[in-house]
């Protein structure tokens, strides 16, 4: 077998740290049986109260992970969304609604002209995409 041809591929590093990142987040601990009122204007918004530190010799921590709330899919999700709208580069799949909602953030942010670049995996391969992202079609 004579390997002789050469061929140049390109890789494109994956960023998908979202998982890794979300297990070090930790959230205040809250009460939930008290609440705390704000209120804007004519406006109340009601959350629960962070419960303060216990006085005792073994204290419980302040903090819950998002492991223990059932919600690292969740936490991890969002920060895959803010770093792909942050990106220099984001490569989306045609179809897809995290890739068309990253589009079109990225798009009425202004980041193409920032010299950020948005480009889609279709049935052509892979294209750049110059404004924003065509809009859903479900069929």
């Amino acid at each position: 077998n004579n390997n002789n041809s050469s061929s140049s591929t390109t890789s494109i590093p994956m960023f998908e740290s979202g998982t890794e990142v979300a297990k070090t987040i930790q959230f205040p601990r809250l009460k939930p049986s008290s609440t705390l009122h704000f209120v804007t204007g004519n406006r109340q918004k009601i959350y629960p109260q962070i419960i303060p530190p216990k006085n005792t010799s073994i204290q419980e921590s302040p903090y819950v992970s998002a492991v223990d709330m059932g919600v690292l899919e969740v936490v991890a999700s969002i920060i895959n969304f803010f770093t792909a709208v942050k990106a220099e580069i984001f490569v989306g799949v045609k179809g897809s609604t995290f890739s068309m909602d990253v589009f079109s953030v990225r798009y009425y942010q202004h980041k193409d002209e920032g010299g950020g670049e948005n480009y889609i995996v279709g049935p052509n391969g892979i294209e750049r995409l110059y404004g924003p992202a065509a809009p859903h079609a479900c069929m």
